[in-house]
C-alpha cells in the first residue's frame, strides 16, 4: 500500500481491485463499487458519497 500511495502523491492515476471494505476506506479517496444491479461513486474530500448509477439490463441475444 505504501508503493500505491507513493505513485498517487506522484499524480498517477490507479484502478485497484480490493474486497476489504475497511482497508479501502482507510487508503482510497475515491472508490467506485460495483454492485449486481448498480455501481456507486464515493469521494473522500470533493463532498461526493455515495453518488449511485443504476445499471440496464442489455438486450439477450
Amino acid at each position: 500500500l505504501a508503493l500505491l500511495a507513493e505513485r498517487h502523491q506522484a499524480g498517477a492515476t490507479l484502478i485497484v481491485v480490493l474486497h476489504d471494505m475497511a482497508t479501502v476506506a482507510q487508503h482510497f479517496p475515491q472508490v467506485l463499487r460495483l454492485k449486481e444491479q448498480h455501481s456507486e461513486w464515493t469521494c473522500r474530500g470533493c463532498g461526493v458519497t455515495g453518488l449511485s448509477f443504476s445499471r440496464r439490463g442489455g438486450a439477450s441475444a
